[in-house]
């Protein structure tokens, strides 16, 4: 069956006084075409009813707007300007002195959705294609791009629609990496890799440090996931890096739990401090954070015979990360260990 009558059967079922988005019908063809083309197929319905089926008579093609709310006045060049707006008015709906209607109160509803896609895989409407899981290589370059997409402010996941999460409590996740990062509140770990709702399994914690509840998650997200790559994420200006220094330099003591953390940054900063002995300040304090993250990456390795299983198996790629918190870009470190090693380590075996 043609993608676009995949469309009309999705739209036929609307009811009166209820609105689809062209790009929750997208998702409901599992992005098989985009939002635009959802658009183009509703344009290509013929007003010539000797097609029985499919016709701008029976497809209500005047339910699906896009996603601000606003309706479609390019349908058709030759389409009256507000005929979509008189039609849905003409079925109850309200739009407001912008032209725009309340998503909420119209929308359908994710029940009814979730009824629509269950209906469309009994009838074989479609085939949910089937599920890939990418190279470690493929993963990497994923995030690399979707932090260029971040940059650029194209992002392709600003917002997560009802049928994403339907489709992702149904069908379960399947992130394309671990991401190992800070707690720090500038660096929300989706957004500036540009993923989507279960596309990365994130374990947060002030430092990006490795004790063993977050090697336990990261354990999980490799041996039952099969998550093929797992990213150490530093950031700059970090100030679990900066409380380490401190207490390495001025020997300053915190509170409560807090040295726990101190404790597996520390020797980072040591390390810094003998490769690098006449840095300080903030300059100290960087060179810290990245001897950070390879020491994550160490501790990650040296403490989990699943994680260094799956490394020196090919399965799995550990590689380090740092973010600038001033320009959002994120500047991959390389592997770890580095490949020469790696090879060296397989070759004894």
């Amino acid at each position: 069956m043609s993608v676009y009558f995949e469309v009309y059967e999705i739209v036929k079922d609307i009811p009166r006084g209820r609105i689809l988005t062209y790009g929750l019908i997208s998702n409901l063809l599992e992005k098989r075409l985009s939002a635009q083309g959802v658009g183009w197929a509703l344009r290509a319905l013929s007003n010539d009813k000797t097609n029985k089926k499919y016709h701008s008579g029976n497809v209500p093609w005047h339910r699906v707007i896009n996603s601000t709310g606003g309706i479609s006045t390019s349908r058709n060049t030759e389409m009256q300007p507000d005929l979509q707006q008189s039609l849905l008015e003409a079925e109850g709906i309200v739009f407001n002195s912008e032209g725009k209607l309340d998503m909420q109160k119209y929308l359908w509803s994710e029940r009814l959705l979730c009824l629509i896609i269950a209906a469309l895989m009994t009838a074989s409407l479609f085939v949910l294609p089937a599920y890939s899981k990418p190279t470690p290589e493929q993963a990497l370059q994923e995030l690399k791009a979707g932090n260029k997409r971040y940059l650029s402010g194209k992002t392709n996941h600003f917002e997560v629609d009802s049928v994403r999460r339907e489709m992702t409590a149904i069908n379960g996740q399947k992130p394309v990496a671990i991401v190992l990062g800070c707690s720090d509140s500038r660096v929300p770990v989706e957004m500036v890799f540009d993923q989507g709702l279960a596309e990365l399994f994130v374990v947060r914690v002030a430092g990006n440090v490795c004790a063993t509840s977050e090697l336990a998650s990261i354990e999980y997200g490799v041996k039952y996931l099969g998550i093929p790559l797992v990213i150490v994420l530093g950031h700059s200006d970090c100030g679990a890096v900066k409380a380490a220094v401190d207490s390495a330099v001025n020997g300053s003591l915190l509170p409560g739990n807090l040295p726990t953390i101190m404790s597996k940054i520390a020797p980072a900063v040591a390390a810094t401090r003998r490769s690098h002995p006449t840095e300080k300040g903030d300059q100290l304090v960087h060179s810290s954070a990245i001897a950070n993250v390879w020491m994550s990456a160490n501790d990650m390795l040296s403490n989990s015979s699943i994680v260094k299983e799956a490394v020196y198996s090919g399965k799995v790629k550990i590689v380090g990360a740092m973010r600038d918190l001033k320009t959002g870009a994120i500047t991959f470190l390389g592997e770890y260990p580095q490949p020469a090693r790696l090879m060296s380590k397989q070759s004894t075996k």
